[in-house]
């Protein structure tokens, strides 16, 4: 007589806690480095320099100045917007590169384009 196969719940217990141990140890080696970024080489003066990121390489404290002396002393509070500082600080960004094809769009800006691409009219 056939008899049908018990159902193995502790196997889906086991891929369950394989799959969470998996995500928290690279979580953990990420963290400490050990899985980090690929680095990249630069060269400065003749020489290459391995360097992680950007952040590594590049020094905003002279960005984040001109930020409080703004947010401090500048005398229009309606100008002084977070968000329009930060997209504008983007844009600059995006622009000092002086590609014609690379472009940085706000939110609003980028859902009216994407609007223009579908053929709508409001």
């Amino acid at each position: 007589m056939y008899q049908v196969p018990e159902k193995r719940s502790h196997n889906l217990l086991i891929y369950v806690f394989v799959a969470v141990a998996s995500f928290v140890l690279g979580w953990q080696a990420m963290s400490f480095g050990y899985l980090g970024g690929a680095s990249i080489s630069v060269e400065r003066n003749g020489a290459v320099v391995e360097e992680d990121n950007v952040a590594d390489r590049i020094d905003l404290d002279l960005y984040w100045t001109v930020w409080e002396q703004l947010d401090e002393f500048y005398y229009d509070v309606e100008k002084m917007d977070e968000d329009t500082l930060t997209y504008g600080s983007i844009k600059g960004l995006v622009d000092a590169i002086d590609d014609p094809y690379t472009v940085f769009m706000t939110p609003d800006e980028s859902e009216e384009f994407n609007a223009s691409l579908e053929g709508t009219l409001e």
